[in-house]
């Protein structure tokens, strides 16, 4: 299942609790990604986020309760990454960074209690915040792939 390749914006709460909503990845054009977009879309099974390439911030809860989700990593380009971003999203068990974001807010991860290995190419300290509420991961600093 996909999105037409023409879609560029994604509002807020666009598919808020759309339980089973199914896509294959997003829209290649994409470049908003409002807050809230996918919450609540249970059955959304993303394995990657790595086409959005126009996309530099992942919005405040635009994943939230997105337990399907099974992205693995971030893409180099994502520079922030807002409040509950990704929260409660169970699915994801190991998170690598491909770049440094500037910001990742101290709730991002929160309730992903599944995430156990979070994977960074930067120096500890150099991101505030960690673990970002992913409470049972271990941070491997210094990883890059």
């Amino acid at each position: 299942h996909t999105l037409p390749s023409n879609v560029k914006r994604i509002g807020s709460y666009a598919f808020y609790g759309c339980e089973s909503l199914q896509l294959d990845k997003l829209p290649d054009n994409l470049i908003d990604l409002a807050s809230y977009a996918f919450s609540g879309c249970t059955s959304l099974a993303l394995t990657s986020i790595d086409n959005i390439t126009k996309i530099s911030t992942l919005d405040q809860s635009v994943f939230n309760g997105c337990t399907s989700l099974q992205i693995s990593v971030i893409p180099a380009q994502i520079i922030t990454i807002e409040a509950w971003a990704f929260q409660n999203c169970t699915g994801l068990t190991q998170i690598t960074f491909k770049g440094t974001p500037a910001t990742i807010h101290a709730n991002a991860f929160k309730s992903c209690s599944n995430i156990t290995e979070i994977n960074v190419p930067w120096a500890e300290g150099a991101v505030a915040n960690a673990p970002w509420g992913a409470t049972n991961a271990t941070i491997n600093y210094g990883v890059t792939a």
